[in-house]
């Protein structure tokens, strides 16, 4: 021992420091290359190389990746969003200039039919031979993905490729389908794939955040809206919200925001309404308007349900997806063109002809009411048919567009009879009203705010939008919702009836047949593994042995899958190599867990040539007698998959997200 504390002695006073290094080596150097003094110009090397990494740990760090990831999804989205506006306004000047070829009626109207059939099976193809997974508006699977399930081929970029190209080409066809939220989502799950941010990705909690981000910036990118999209992403993906992700939603959104009217200057509403005082007459309309557009979002979302059900019937296959885009589109063409001239135009500009101060250009009162109500009609059902097909569409611009036109209807008609008010007031009211009664959040309210300006309406809105939400609450889910039960998402709402589950417990609920376990005594061979992967479980529970189960960790379905792929070409290379006649390194088929880096090394030095699989020390756990409520607030907290049921330490059981799901509590 005093030997080596000598030598540890010694090797102090005889080291040098850094700059005595650098100095000596570029002294070396010196000699190398005859005489030439190179020492200080490697001291400024090695300075700028300690100041880029010094630079790379600070950008790295989650703190300030966060940040820089947030910035650069702002951004992206609204240049994506841009981008998508342009393009899409161009088609639908060529769908315009396309059918104006001819000066005969019937000639022009072939070629508007032409033209949206052609580009609404462009949609469709879209979707059938890019992904599967971007049809439909995305937020219904946000919504799934948010509350803990792992569904990554929705946010890819096969997904991201498929729905800007769909949303193209529906939109450009002149379907009655609207911008979907789920595409930042995309951009911002490609964008974690940099290595950047590679510590953001691989922390599951601080990703979900920042997804739950995207989507607010997929509302701010499209409207200009940054806390109204805060507020809807909040409504329509969450049944328990941090508080920690708002910030970072509305950092998100404002910088997007700031890109938005960098680009555009403007949003896609306009309007300039004088400020008004409102009369008691004028609030009761008001809750008249807000009650007719809870029922009509209800209908609404019934319709929704029934085409999606009768669609589930009949179209089976890739091509019948074809047939029944094309029978959509062709009734959207055949009445858009003759019937009303409003029809032809996009969402952006009908809604703005009706919040326009002007009057509406009608030979009569009577005229112009025939029109609204034939408008309001065909635009329902088109809506309802169009958001159903296997193609990339939004509900939001398409309903808005709708309420507008049922609030303008009211507006005209009370201005007929000397009511007072502003139609296009009216036609705001409405506009928000029916978008709440269809997708039941509030938050649209906000949204009109931002995208009008209008605050002297501030309390109309208010007042509409919570009737009409409570009425639609009467009678059925809103819109997502229903998507979401529909296509059998996982997804756990909060608790309908507390009576049937105060006395029940995890017990009761539990799955008690035999689990496919590892245990570390008798099967830590690669040919147990095989064994277990001809199941669909997603985690194995590691215990000390079969006869006591005491839970030692979890292994995950991909890392076993791991294992054994690099034990076959280990086996493969290893055959191989004794038919070539060359040097064998011995192969083990022993299997070793390990839980941090530094046992891999110790281990790896014990047991050479055995395969490293890593193994979760802390899976979540619950006792036995954990009441039933306590989990489902946990499962819906945490965004869990499954638990798993302890007594004592002993393994008993396993508790999913399935289980209660079905249970239906």
């Amino acid at each position: 021992e005093e030997e080596k504390y000598t030598r540890k002695i010694q090797s102090r006073n005889t080291s040098s420091s850094p700059l005595d290094t650098i100095v000596s080596e570029g002294e070396q150097n010196t000699e190398l290359r005859q005489g030439q003094d190179i020492s200080t110009t490697h001291v400024y090397i090695k300075f700028f190389r300690g100041a880029i990494r010094y630079l790379w740990r600070s950008v790295t760090r989650v703190a300030v990746s966060q940040i820089l990831f947030l910035a650069t999804l702002g951004m992206c989205s609204a240049l994506v969003s841009f981008g998508l506006d342009h393009i899409i306004q161009q088609l639908q000047n060529a769908h315009m200039r396309f059918s104006q070829l001819s000066n005969i009626y019937a000639i022009s109207y072939l070629l508007w039919i032409a033209f949206t059939i052609t580009f609404g099976l462009l949609s469709a193809a879209c979707v059938h031979l890019i992904s599967q997974y971007s049809a439909g508006s995305g937020i219904s699977e946000m919504k799934s993905i948010l509350s803990g399930t792992v569904m990554n081929r929705y946010l890819s970029f096969r997904t991201f490729l498929g729905k800007v190209m769909g949303q193209i080409a529906g939109l450009g066809a002149g379907l009655s389908i609207g911008k979907e939220g789920n595409i930042s989502p995309c951009i911002a799950f490609l964008i974690l794939k940099f290595p950047l941010f590679k510590k953001l990705a691989n922390n599951d909690l601080i990703r979900n955040n920042l997804l739950a981000a995207a989507m607010a910036a997929g509302v701010s990118a499209s409207f200009g809206a940054p806390f109204g999209g805060v507020l809807f992403s909040i409504e329509v993906t969450s049944t328990y919200y941090r508080v920690s992700t708002l910030w970072r939603s509305i950092f998100c959104t404002l910088f997007g925001s700031l890109f938005f009217y960098l680009l555009k200057s403007q949003g896609p509403i306009k309007t300039n309404f004088p400020d008004v005082t409102h009369t008691a007459t004028q609030y009761s309309l008001f809750i008249l308007l807000g009650v007719m557009c809870g029922l009509l979002g209800a209908l609404f979302n019934f319709c929704v349900k029934r085409c999606i059900l009768m669609r589930d019937k009949v179209v089976v296959g890739g091509g019948a997806r074809y047939v029944s885009v094309g029978i959509v589109a062709l009734l959207t063409a055949l009445l858009s063109f003759p019937m009303d001239p409003l029809l032809r135009q996009n969402s952006d500009y009908v809604v703005n002809q009706f919040f326009s101060t002007e009057p509406l250009v009608f030979p009569s009162t009577q005229r112009m009411v025939a029109h609204m109500i034939m408008f309001t009609i065909i635009k329902f059902m088109l809506t309802a048919l169009s958001i159903t097909q296997p193609i990339s569409s939004g509900v939001f611009m398409p309903v808005f567009a709708t309420g507008a036109c049922i609030g303008r209807l009211m507006g005209e008609i009370v201005r007929y009879f000397g009511g007072g008010g502003i139609p296009g007031g009216f036609s705001v009211v409405g506009a928000a009203a029916l978008a709440s009664g269809s997708t039941r959040t509030l938050s649209t309210s906000v949204i009109m705010f931002e995208l009008t300006g209008q605050l002297s309406y501030m309390v109309p809105i208010m007042i509409a939008t919570v009737v009409a939400t409570a009425v639609g609450n009467l009678f059925n889910m809103g819109i997502y919702d229903e998507i979401l039960s529909l296509r059998g998402l996982p997804y756990l709402t909060q608790i309908r009836d507390t009576t049937n589950i105060n006395n029940k417990t995890v017990f009761d609920l539990m799955r008690l047949r035999k689990i496919k376990l590892i245990s570390i005594e008798s099967s830590d061979h690669v040919s147990d593994f095989k064994k277990l992967l001809d199941s669909n479980l997603i985690s194995f529970p590691v215990v000390e042995n079969e006869f006591n189960k005491v839970l030692i960790g979890t292994v995950l379905r991909t890392h076993l899958q791991i294992a054994v792929h690099d034990y076959d070409q280990k086996m493969q290379m290893h055959r191989e190599a004794i038919v070539s006649g060359g040097d064998t390194e011995f192969i083990s088929r022993k299997v070793t867990f390990y839980t941090g880096e530094e046992e891999v090394a110790e281990r790896l030095d014990i047991e050479e040539g055995a395969l490293i699989v890593p193994m979760d020390p802390a899976p979540f756990q619950l006792h036995v007698m954990t009441p039933l409520a306590r989990a489902h607030f946990l499962f819906s907290m945490l965004g869990l998959s499954h638990a798993w049921v302890m007594s004592e330490g002993k393994l008993l059981g396993v508790i999913t997200k399935k289980d209660l799901i079905n249970a239906k509590l």
